[in-house]
């Protein structure tokens, strides 16, 4: 089972749950435990599908991440519930996606902290009562959703050499 779709179904059982985490983190910056224990029980699951060198990949990119991401938080540059997410995303990407994940993530990022800046600027009207508009921080969610939803899409365009015509 190493190549083609099924390495992604892990992601497409979790994605459902990965949108609910970034609308809750815009809602109400916040991460909550329940639902990274959710993605934990997922991966768990999908260890029935996924091959061991796969899944080894996978945990030790979880366990890294999680190192790196807990000096960030250390240093008070991310929140605790950035360093659950990241670390039980990177279960769900693909070892071949990394790179793909990690170019999302840094787009995602900037493109939330420009939208972000252009509500505040404006004032975020209808979405006065959403945290993570009304509140000052980066709601991390929505870039690690979409990092990790979009990282196969990005190892395509990467590994074909970017170009988007034949």
């Amino acid at each position: 089972m190493s190549g083609g779709w099924q390495p992604l179904l892990p992601m497409i059982g979790a994605a459902p749950l990965l949108v609910y985490m970034a609308y809750e983190d815009l809602r109400h910056l916040r991460i909550a435990n329940l639902n990274v224990l959710c993605l934990t029980g997922i991966f768990a699951v999908s260890l029935l599908i996924l091959e061991w060198p796969e899944a080894g990949f996978r945990l030790a990119a979880a366990g890294s991440v999680f190192f790196l991401a807990l000096i960030l938080f250390a240093a008070r540059l991310i929140a605790g519930g950035d360093v659950k997410m990241l670390a039980a995303v990177m279960l769900f990407v693909p070892s071949g996606s990394l790179q793909g994940f990690s170019l999302s993530l840094s787009i995602g990022i900037c493109l939330s902290v420009a939208l972000l800046a252009a509500v505040r600027t404006v004032g975020p009207g209808r979405f006065s009562d959403w945290e993570g508009f009304a509140r000052a921080g980066l709601p991390m969610a929505p870039s690690i959703c979409a990092g990790a939803l979009l990282a196969p899409f990005v190892r395509q365009l990467l590994n074909s050499g970017g170009g988007l015509s034949s």
